[in-house]
């Protein structure tokens, strides 16, 4: 579902084809895809006009990101450092999380050095 919902959003030359990719990438999500999860939960916040859509936004990059999507991880980190679409700048909070996406990609590393000395 996750790949027939993203190719039918990346071709859909109008709203029906990318509602129904979305619908497909949605249920994929719920269904525990963890690329799917970051994949919606990314598309959320672009498209978010309130803080009741940005924090199901962050839900599902939360999903994701707890069940190990780094690609989850730094992108609410990004949203975090630059405070984008509607989330306000906290380079601490964007810290943790870029944290958080370096144990998930190294599980065995010691992050706890590279934590931006402001946020100890």
């Amino acid at each position: 579902m996750f790949t027939l919902g993203t190719m039918l959003v990346a071709s859909s030359d109008g709203k029906d084809g990318e509602r129904l990719g979305l619908t497909y990438i949605a249920r994929s999500a719920e269904l525990g895809h963890i690329e799917a999860a970051a994949f919606y939960g990314a598309h959320l916040m672009s498209v978010s006009q309130s803080e009741a859509d940005r924090n199901d936004a962050f839900r599902w990059l939360g999903i994701a990101a707890n069940d190990g999507s780094v690609v989850a991880a730094i992108t609410v980190s990004q949203l975090y450092a630059r405070g984008m679409h509607g989330v306000g700048q906290d380079l601490c909070i964007a810290a943790h999380w870029r944290q958080a996406a370096g144990m998930l990609q190294h599980p065995d590393m010691d992050f706890s050095t590279h934590t931006d000395t402001a946020c100890q």
